[in-house]
């Protein structure tokens, strides 16, 4: 696989940058998706050290014009202007629903942008859009998905650049967002516009994306069916559950069509774990990776499969995490760039355990570099379920002949 440069060593290990978006808690609202994941994610990074290891990227020259050419005027036209067209405002101390001239909650007497927790810091209100159920909006939270798509594009350039393996901390995720919708917790596809700028810059020539968040990257998919630039220089690749009613349903083999790069491999039902990944990345990816040769490899990294996860209820371990992430960086040697998607404390039990866990071991992984699969533990296969080998073998017979 091709490589971008040498990766910057930094006491016999590679030292990762670290793009992240301190405006991120613009954005928050009393949903699964909300700014207590990133804060979780950053207080273990600063407790163990990994923070201060990591180059730190927060500040990066916009890319606005590039998310202009992927979602649709009115996408971002919607985004702009439907919280202030909202009839009301939800409280973030309680979550009721006032009218759009309260000052104040009716239920709880919170200001609007008032100290809503008790921590002395200022929480924006936010809104629920009409027709929608499963997305908030603040008032600046386009601005934040700016930024995001921002530092993950500037990340990208770091990576092709240097060699230096990236992680774009960035929230609210993107990987359910079109060109035309958003929802899902996501408003901006970070991952299609970063591999959309990488491509039209000539940073990168043929990029692989990764989806490993347990819901299919529905968003990216259409991204890389419908984009000229993105179906001529990608290859999408999602694992996901896939279950008759779980969201958001789609992700079927052979799904994907129009000359795109499409390969989704489904797994029905619950438990699925370190194991089964390796062996999807044994027969699937890698050797999809082999005949598309990609020079960089954009991982959607949601944690939402992790094992503790309530929501995805998967079971993939730190270790695996970890593992899985230095598997995607042998695929273009050490280019690599993984972008935050989902992981969720779904009943306020876990602090945010699975997710923080999942975060720092794939950072040890990008810190330790590429790893081929003969560095896996011994005796993995034992562990892969007859459901994942029927799966493995659907998929084989159906990849695309544009690879």
């Amino acid at each position: 696989m091709a490589s971008s440069g040498k990766p910057t060593a930094c006491g016999g290990a590679t030292r990762v940058l670290l793009a992240y978006n301190d405006a991120h808690a613009l954005h928050d609202g009393k949903m699964n998706e909300n700014a207590g994941r990133m804060a979780a994610i950053t207080a273990e990074l600063h407790r163990s050290g990994r923070w201060g290891k990591c180059e730190v990227l927060e500040t990066a020259a916009s890319a606005d014009d590039v998310v202009a050419t992927l979602h649709t005027a009115q996408h971002l036209a919607t985004l702009r202007t439907a919280f202030a067209d909202a009839t009301g405002w939800f409280c973030q101390a309680c979550t009721l629903e006032n009218a759009a001239e309260a000052l104040r909650c009716d239920m709880c007497t919170t200001p609007r942008s008032g100290d809503a927790d008790g921590s002395g810091e200022a929480k924006s209100e936010y809104t629920i859009p009409k027709g929608k159920t499963d997305v908030y909006l603040c008032p600046r939270s386009l601005e934040v998905a700016l930024r995001n798509c921002a530092l993950a594009v500037e990340a990208g350039r770091r990576v092709m650049r240097t060699g230096t393996p990236a992680f774009a901390l960035v929230r609210p995720p993107g990987h359910h967002a079109s060109s035309e919708h958003f929802g899902s917790y996501c408003l901006l596809n970070t991952v299609a516009v970063a591999a959309k700028a990488l491509l039209g810059e000539g940073l990168a020539k043929r990029v692989l994306i990764v989806d490993w968040d347990v819901h299919h990257g529905d968003g990216t998919q259409a991204a890389v069916i419908g984009d000229s630039t993105l179906r001529d220089g990608c290859c999408f690749v999602s694992i996901h559950r896939h279950d008759a009613e779980f969201w958001p349903k789609s992700g079927k083999v052979g799904e994907g069509g129009g000359g795109a790069r499409v390969v989704n491999v489904p797994l029905y039902g619950v438990g699925f774990g370190d194991s089964d990944y390796y062996r999807v990345f044994e027969a699937v990816i890698a050797p999809v990776a082999k005949r598309f040769n990609p020079d960089l490899v954009i991982v959607s990294a949601g944690y939402d499969c992790a094992d503790g996860d309530k929501l995805g209820r998967f079971s993939v371990t730190a270790g695996g995490f970890n593992a899985l992430t230095r598997l995607a960086l042998s695929l273009t040697n050490g280019a690599g760039l993984l972008v935050l998607e989902g992981g969720y404390d779904v009943d306020d039990t876990s602090g945010h355990g699975p997710l923080v866990s999942g975060v720092c071991a794939s950072i040890d992984g990008l810190e330790a570099g590429p790893m081929e699969l003969g560095g896996l533990p011994a005796g993995w296969r034992a562990g892969v379920r007859p459901e994942t080998e029927a799966v493995v073998t659907e998929v084989l017979g159906a990849l695309p002949d544009q690879l």
